[in-house]
């Protein structure tokens, strides 16, 4: 397989990884949480039944897209020696504190990364992404000179 195809599929899996595992816990919690509470509710009257079952509904669908990016990410990662995954583990540090300080969701951006595992392109979110900051960087050096 190309180099560029290895080099987008592991710092995608290692990003994704990161955002599927991270969203676990709240998502598992808030949906605990609403089922609890309409449990509660439903125990007062049939009624809150209505509002139940779609939130289950809308709480169903969401456990299935972090399933499918979890099993994404297992199918897609390419195996990594050791100097290989400090060198991707450093890379996507960089560009997790890049998509940080953007401000874009961990739910946008899994999405985004899942997709360019899948179809991985010269124009995706990742590659995009590190030519953007090497850019900006360059244009940042650029324009800071005219202020001296």
């Amino acid at each position: 397989m190309k180099p560029f195809v290895l080099t987008v599929r592991a710092v995608g899996c290692e990003f994704a990884g990161r955002y599927e595992r991270a969203l676990w816990f709240p998502f598992g919690m808030g949906a605990v949480g609403v089922t609890l509470v309409l449990v509660w509710l439903v125990h007062f009257s049939a009624w809150w039944l209505v509002l139940a079952v779609p939130l289950w509904f809308v709480m169903i669908f969401g456990v299935c897209l972090l399933v499918v990016a979890h099993m994404v990410v297992r199918a897609f990662r390419p195996p990594l020696d050791r100097e290989q995954r400090v060198a991707v583990k450093g890379f996507v540090d960089k560009l997790q504190r890049v998509a940080e300080v953007v401000g874009t969701p961990a739910y946008w951006l899994l999405i985004k990364v899942v997709r360019d595992i899948l179809w991985p392109r010269k124009d995706g979110f990742i590659a995009q992404t590190a030519t953007d900051s090497l850019t900006l960087h360059k244009d940042f050096l650029r324009v800071q000179r005219f202020f001296r």
